[in-house]
């Protein structure tokens, strides 16, 4: 079970982590930028996460996803 879970864990991170490699290889200055993008994400995610949570056993599944897809966009595009 723990070895299917890292092994998705893996699968996900791989190409954003290839595509870093790649972009910090070319130029130096997209290290700022993509350290900068990703901690955005990061912060929004943060952000979003006391919310869902509040959330998850007060409605029904359906709403808990529409609530996290809006969110999910509001705090990644804001």
């Amino acid at each position: 079970m723990l070895l299917d879970t890292v092994f998705l864990i893996l699968v996900a991170l791989l190409p954003g982590l290839s595509a870093l490699a790649y972009f910090i290889k070319t130029k130096k200055t997209n290290l700022v930028l993509l350290l900068l993008g990703g901690g955005g994400w990061l912060i929004a995610l943060l952000a979003r996460t006391p919310i869902l949570y509040a959330l998850s056993n007060t409605i029904e599944r359906t709403a808990y996803l529409v609530v996290a897809s809006y969110s999910a966009g509001l705090f990644e595009e804001s």
